[in-house]
Order: structure tokens, then C-alpha cells, then sequence
């Protein structure tokens, strides 16, 4: 086992090499230096010295920011200045390590629906390779890990293998009674004198080999069992020797090896046993094979992949997956798991019939297990049940390829379908302090989600997760809304995701970019009040192009509260929008934006008269009654206050306005109609007064029902279907 240890240390120590200094520096190097030196980082003032002396001509006239320019930045770019600050530091000073050295690792739950052989191996060799590879991890008794893992490949291997047990005794039983059906058949049909005694002769003579096979097969799985314990073993050094990371078709690899292994041991034991019975059935030339059987036959593996239940139980939980420090994570659905088992022992299958041929050119350990890349061995034709699984490229060594960030959507009680692509922002370049002219990595949180599946069937929200092939990224956390109104199109539809936390340090290599190689502009799309807070005043101020609307009537009972948002403009960012009301009273709001790539507001230069979008400001008012001009979306704090909206608003397609309004249930009033005809203007007055409980469009597309407001105002936000569909917060 030192051997062991010596040769993986030796696969995974890594070389640094200091970069020189370049002849002239690159744009992307000028622009991060030049950045580097105006934050000036007290962390980092030795790089800093060293760049303006290695290049005067382009960094020498460059300086910290003065404390006026620093009083002048805008709101936004001094939250990128902090967020720079701090990613110097993480630089300078690297994280302190986990506390606990099974952070990130997988455990999966009991499902009593499954054993999930395949599924538990794979998080098994998953977690041992993300110990192994660390560089760091001198102290690492690898011995000791192998050791561990073996024991528990052991363990979930025992159901596996008494399934195929199971279905070999199955299989032995339909053999023998079709075997002594035929001949009996066959003497009968002879005509020969005492047919009949013959026949209860022979069958006569089946009993004692037929018991003793049998008997012989009761502990055949666990005699089985206990043969793999050191087959695994040398099957897990032997991997360990060969690989840097597990990929799940690795484990498929594995679990291929161990089948062949199994089905030989198998062989071993029931063919001896076999073989009186046979001799007897001879006569109609009945031939079983035990290796065969295991190895072929779709119906064979069905019932070892538990396909064969009519109709498995509906989960209880909506994920057995779960991250150590990290929270719920989707795991394999039943079919998923189901058919990675199937294509694991159909390349077993494949491989078991090659070994049967191959005459030569195998070494021991190839004649004993497999000709498969995860112990070393170079898949070429004679490997070609490599390509059931991953095409014959099945890659072991260092993962840096980590991207793109990704969002997974699991529970939902019934739903299912959900599908989206992360948008990042806040995007981050890292360098090492110690190799300032090295390559620069680049970094960003998530901060939303664009839903490109809905979905269907979800009676609660479903729960997500974020994460990248790496295990890079940390930190987002989100909650899901659905749209809970039976009578909407899009009822039991995921509609969107609200960004509870955006994380950081995801990687943004394979990410979706704009033609010129950009990242998309974003730009708030929608926005969730969760909580109204109180004390607020009417100068209150969030942002220019996001405002709050504060109830200034003392006699209302939401006095002080925010009771709606207005859009004024959609805005490019490409940050995460910090929605904080600036207010020397108010406290408690909680404003969370819903964030897009698509722009639904016309840019500026299209408002036109003639064969464009046309916005009358004269007389556009909000809802306390002040003219204001290009406001494109009122959002209302559902639940809390009587219905007030913008009057009147006359646009001409493209543009899409949408009005919320939710009142207090009390006698109706008419309501202005609103029509809006395909290509005709659309106007929308509405007073302050009670009205008729109105469920719009965009309280369908948020995940709001048309429910009276409570008594008192809710804790934590009236943004229904927003609330529980995640984690974090």
C-alpha cells in the first residue's frame, strides 16, 4: 500500500512555475492592474509597488482613489469596490480550511423504494477521490481510506448480489420444469411399453440433484459476498492508481468489473451442482449457463435493476441526496438510476464475451477483471464495451473544466419537468499574488435563474440547488414560486426563482455569452416584496430606476409601509441589485429583484411617434397621485393595502405594462373595463377606491392568488408561492 501512496502523491504534485515578466502587458492586464491599483488593497502593496516600478509607462501615473473620488462613486460601483476589496483579501489571505474535513461530502438516504447500488457506490468512490486528490492532504493514511471504502462498496454490494441470486434460482427453476416437461413429452411420444413408469422414474432421479442444488445455492450470496470483499479491494487500488476524479461513468466501469467477477464466482459454485441434472435432461439436449444467464438477457437485468415492480411508491421526501454544510441536492430518479445499472451490465455483458475470445495479449489482472480504462488499460476494439457507457472516453485526470454553473429543481410533491439556466453577475478575477503576471480566473455568483422549462404538476414550490462539476462555487441559495391559481394557464408551473443568497466563486467557463463574447446585460424583470417593513416616509429612496411607494395616509392601516414598487426603467447590471430603501425611520423591508437577460421595456431611442411605442407623459401619475414619466411596472405588496395604480397610461405595442391590484373584500364597485385590442392603444384607470379582488397577469406569472388580505399585515412579505420553495433564508 506505500507503493500506493508514493505513485498517487507523484500523479498529483503539482510544479509552480513564476510567470516572467512580460515585454508589454495585455488589455485585460492593463485594465485588472490599473483597477488593483486605484482600490488599493492594504493587502496587497508589494504587488502594487512591483507593477508601477515593472511598468511605468502604463501604470506609474495610475493612483489610489482620492477620497473625493471615492465620495463620488455611485451606489453600485461601491458595492463593486467592496466586493474587490475583498476578493484582494481572499487572495492575500487564503480561507482557512473546513473545520470539518467532510465538508462537501455526499450522503444519501435510506430510499425504501431502492438500495441504489449503483447511486451509493458512486457517492462512495465520489467522496473518497475528493479526499485522495487534495495536494495538501499529506497527512492522508490512504491505506486506511481504501480500507473504508472496501467495506462499504462490501456492504451495498450484498443486495445487489442477492438479486442476481435471486433471478439465477429463478432461472434454474422455469430450466428444470420446462427440462422434465420436454421429456416427458418425449417418452409419450415414443409409444413405448410403461411410458408412464419411465417417466416417474426419471423424475424420480431429479429429486436428489435437484435438492442438493438447492441447498447448495441457500448461501450463495453470502458465500459470494464474502469472495468480493477482496475483489473490490484490488479493484479500488487499482482505480486509485489510475485516477484523479470519479466520474459516475467510472463507477459504471466498476460496477461492469464486479458483475463479470460476480457471475465467474457464481459459475464456480452452480455448475458443479448443475451438472447431475444435466446429464439427466441430456437426452433433449437441455444446456444451462450459469455465466450466460447472469451475463445476457434483458429480462435477467431488468429484475436485478428492480424494473420488474409493477409500480414503485411515491417518495416521502422530496431528496435522499444531501451535502455535508452544503444542504439538499437532486438526486437520481428511480428510472435514472435504473438505466446507468442497465448500460453497467450490458458493457459487462460485452467485455465478459470478449475475455471468452481474447487468446492472448491480456495481462493477469485484465484476464481477471476487464479491459477497462479506470485500471489502465488502453481501450481500443477489444474494449468496445466501453462505448455502452461513455464511447470509450471515460475521463479520469483532473477536472478543470468546471463550468457552467447549473440549477437543479427537485421535490414540488408531484411536479416535476422544471428547467432553467443560472445567470451570473458579480463577476470576479482572481490572481495568484505570488504569479501576478500569470493567467487571471474569473469568477461570479448566481444571481437568478431564467426558467426555460416551467414544468407541470407542482401543488408547493419545488426546492433547488446550484453547484458546477467542480465543486467550486458555494453559497447561492433560492426559493421557488409556482403559480398556485387553478384557473390560470400556467397553474402548477414553476414561474420563478427568487435569489435568497447569491454565492460566489462559480466558474463562468462554458457560460452562455453574447456574440462579441460578453457576458448578457441583466436587468430586473420583476420584483418581490416580502416584507412592507414600517416607518417609512414618502422621500424615502431605493434606486433611479426602482422606486418605493409608501402609504402616507395616517388613518390607513398599512400608514408607513411599503405597498408597492415602481419600475421606472429597466437598467443593464451586472451585479445582483441591492434593493435597501435609504431611510432615517423606516426598517424591516425586504425587496427581492427577479432578474432576466431579455429587456422587456423599449430602449429610449425607440420612443418615437410614427410606427413605434409612443409613451404619453403628460399625464401619467402614480398611485399617490405625483406625474412622473416612463414608469414601466408597478409591483404591489399583495395583502396589505387598498388597490391604487397608475392613471391613465397609454402605450402602443411593444411594450408591455403590466398592473397589479388586490383590495380589501368589501361591497364591489364597477371597475373601468380594459380593452386591448391587438394593435389599438390600451388605457387603464383605476381609483382609489375598493374594488372587485382581481387576480392580473402578473400576479398569475409571481405565483399570487387572489386570497383576502389577513387581519394584519403577514411577517416576512405577502409574495405568495415565494415562501418555502427553498433554503438559506
Amino acid at each position: 500500500m506505500a507503493e500506493i501512496n508514493t505513485k498517487f502523491n507523484e500523479k498529483i504534485q503539482e510544479v509552480k512555475e513564476i510567470t516572467s515578466k512580460p515585454l508589454l502587458l495585455s488589455e485585460e492586464q492593463k485594465n485588472q492592474f490599473t483597477s488593483l491599483i486605484k482600490d488599493n488593497s492594504p493587502f496587497l502593496q508589494d504587488q502594487i509597488s512591483q507593477l508601477k516600478k515593472d511598468f511605468p509607462a502604463d501604470l506609474g501615473s495610475v493612483n489610489a482613489f482620492s477620497d473625493f473620488e471615492l465620495s463620488s462613486l455611485t451606489g453600485i460601483d461601491t458595492e463593486k469596490l467592496q466586493t474587490r476589496l475583498e476578493n484582494y483579501k481572499k487572495i492575500a489571505i487564503p480561507d482557512v480550511s473546513p473545520i470539518s474535513s467532510t465538508t462537501g461530502f455526499i450522503v444519501l438516504a435510506a430510499d425504501p423504494n431502492s438500495d441504489r447500488f449503483l447511486e451509493r457506490t458512486d457517492i462512495a468512490m465520489k467522496n473518497f477521490f475528493k479526499v485522495a486528490s487534495k495536494v495538501d492532504n499529506f497527512n492522508l493514511d490512504l491505506s486506511t481510506e481504501l480500507q473504508k471504502l472496501t467495506k462499504m462498496v462490501g456492504n451495498f454490494s450484498q443486495t445487489f448480489i442477492g438479486k442476481i441470486s435471486d433471478s439465477l434460482q429463478e432461472g434454474l427453476v422455469g430450466f428444470i420444469q420446462n427440462g422434465m416437461a420436454s421429456q416427458a413429452s418425449k417418452i409419450f411420444a415414443s409409444g413405448i411399453p410403461g411410458a408412464l413408469g419411465k417417466v416417474v422414474d426419471f423424475q424420480t432421479a431429479m429429486i436428489g440433484p435437484t435438492t442438493k442444488l438447492f441447498k447448495g445455492m441457500e448461501c450463495l450470496a453470502s458465500k459470494v459476498g464474502q469472495a468480493m470483499s477482496g475483489v473490490i479491494s484490488d479493484m479500488l487500488t487499482s482505480m486509485t492508481k489510475n485516477m484523479l476524479n470519479s466520474p459516475t461513468c467510472a463507477t459504471q466501469q466498476f460496477v461492469g468489473a464486479l458483475t463479470n467477477k460476480i457471475a465467474d464466482s457464481m459459475d464456480k459454485v452452480v455448475t458443479p451442482l448443475l451438472a447431475p441434472l444435466q446429464n439427466i435432461l441430456s437426452p433433449i439436449g437441455a444446456v444451462f449457463n450459469v455465466k450466460d444467464k447472469i451475463m445476457g438477457g434483458i429480462d435477467f437485468m431488468k429484475k436485478v435493476g428492480n424494473l420488474f415492480v409493477c409500480e414503485l411508491p411515491k417518495k416521502n421526501t422530496s431528496s435522499f441526496k444531501y451535502e455535508i454544510d452544503g444542504g439538499l441536492k437532486k438526486d437520481l430518479e428511480p428510472q435514472e438510476h435504473d438505466s446507468l445499472l442497465k448500460d453497467s451490465l450490458n458493457a459487462a455483458a460485452t467485455t465478459s464475451s470478449f475475455l471468452d475470445k481474447a487468446a492472448s495479449g491480456l495481462s493477469n489482472f485484465e484476464k481477471a477483471y476487464g479491459k477497462w480504462s479506470i485500471f489502465g488499460s488502453p481501450v481500443d476494439s477489444g474494449g468496445s464495451h466501453e462505448s455502452t457507457l461513455t464511447g470509450g472516453n471515460c475521463y479520469t485526470g483532473n477536472n478543470f473544466a468546471c463550468g457552467p454553473a447549473k440549477v437543479d429543481f427537485f421535490g414540488g410533491n408531484g411536479g416535476s419537468g422544471a428547467q432553467g439556466n443560472v445567470i451570473l453577475g458579480n463577476f470576479i478575477s482572481k490572481f495568484d499574488k505570488d504569479d501576478i503576471y500569470g493567467s487571471f480566473k474569473k469568477t461570479a455568483s448566481i444571481i437568478g435563474v431564467e426558467i426555460t422549462d416551467p414544468g407541470s404538476g407542482y401543488s408547493s414550490p419545488p426546492l433547488i440547488s446550484f453547484g458546477d462539476n467542480c465543486g467550486q462555487g458555494y453559497g447561492a441559495y433560492g426559493k421557488v414560486n409556482i403559480d398556485k391559481n387553478p384557473k390560470s394557464p400556467t397553474y402548477g408551473q414553476v414561474t420563478s426563482v427568487i435569489m435568497t443568497s447569491i454565492g460566489e466563486n462559480y466558474p463562468v467557463d462554458s457560460a452562455q455569452t453574447t456574440e462579441n463574447g460578453q457576458f448578457p446585460d441583466t436587468y430586473i424583470d420583476d420584483i418581490v416584496i416580502e416584507d412592507p417593513g414600517a416607518n417609512y416616509r414618502e422621500e424615502d429612496f431605493i434606486s433611479d430606476d426602482v422606486r418605493p411607494v409608501i402609504d402616507t395616509n395616517p388613518e390607513s392601516r398599512n400608514f408607513g409601509r411599503i405597498v408597492a414598487i415602481e419600475i421606472v426603467n429597466q437598467i443593464p447590471y451586472d451585479t445582483f441589485p441591492n434593493l435597501t430603501v435609504t431611510s432615517e425611520t423606516g426598517y424591516g423591508a425586504v425587496i427581492r429583484p427577479i432578474m432576466s437577460t431579455v429587456r422587456t421595456q423599449p430602449i429610449e431611442d425607440q420612443f418615437v411617434e410614427n410606427n413605434a411605442v409612443r409613451i404619453d407623459t403628460t399625464n401619467i401619475r402614480d398611485i399617490q397621485g405625483r406625474r412622473v414619466s416612463q414608469v414601466f411596472k408597478v409591483i404591489q405588496c399583495v395583502g396589505t393595502y387598498p388597490a391604487m395604480t397608475i392613471t391613465p397610461l397609454t402605450v402602443q405595442k411593444p411594450i408591455i405594462q403590466d398592473v397589479e391590484k388586490t383590495t380589501e373584500p368589501s361591497t364591489p364597485e364597477t371597475t373601468p373595463e380594459i380593452n386591448v385590442p391587438e394593435t389599438t392603444e390600451q388605457s387603464v384607470t383605476i381609483s382609489d377606491t375598493t374594488t372587485s379582488t382581481t387576480t392580473s397577469p402578473n400576479q398569475q406569472a409571481t405565483g399570487q392568488s387572489n386570497t383576502p388580505p389577513p387581519a394584519s399585515p403577514p411577517s416576512g412579505g405577502g409574495s405568495e408561492g415565494s415562501g418555502g420553495g427553498g433554503y438559506g433564508y
